[in-house]
């Protein structure tokens, strides 16, 4: 399943769990919870390097585009 699939998916999903339909409103502020997703993008990209799963250089640009994201969404 590809990346727009999956998250197609787990927003569905999401709905369900709350008994909201796939187009209601989104409640609360969705650049705050982005900026959320960003660290803990970094954190799993530490972890990642930490089990050997990933090397130095992932790790890195991992981190980097979390951040860049952070900033772009920081600024909504």
């Amino acid at each position: 399943m590809d990346f727009d699939e999956r998250r197609r998916k787990k927003w569905r999903k999401g709905r369900r769990e709350r008994g909201l339909p796939d187009d209601a409103p989104f409640d609360g502020d969705p650049a705050a919870e982005g900026r959320q997703e960003c660290e803990d993008l970094a954190n799993y990209a530490d972890e990642l390097h930490h089990q050997g799963r990933i090397d130095d250089a992932v790790r890195y640009r991992l981190q980097q585009m979390a951040r860049e994201i952070d900033m772009l969404l920081g600024a909504v």
